[in-house]
């Protein structure tokens, strides 16, 4: 079965957002009524999996092994088959 994964990876508390810290300064330089902006990364992925858990098992694994790191990141997988 072919299946496509959803990993959103967003900084743990307590972590530096530098990209979501300057385009909170860039909007309130505008006029933007706007208090605070968390940056996420998302990927989405295609692959063949036997099963939706084995597909959510491999998207954690790719999490763990190279997308996320686990000092910093915070990160959901949601599963949809195809």
């Amino acid at each position: 079965m072919k299946y496509t994964v959803k990993i959103d990876i967003s900084l743990k508390p307590g972590h530096n957002n530098p990209e979501g810290e300057a385009t909170t300064r860039m909007l309130k330089e505008l006029n933007y009524p706007v208090e605070q902006i968390a940056v996420h990364k998302i990927y989405v992925i295609t692959f063949q999996a036997s099963s939706q858990a084995e597909a959510k098992l491999k998207a954690d694994e790719m999490c763990t092994r190279l997308l996320t790191n686990p000092v910093r990141d915070n990160y959901t997988i949601s599963v949809v088959e195809q």
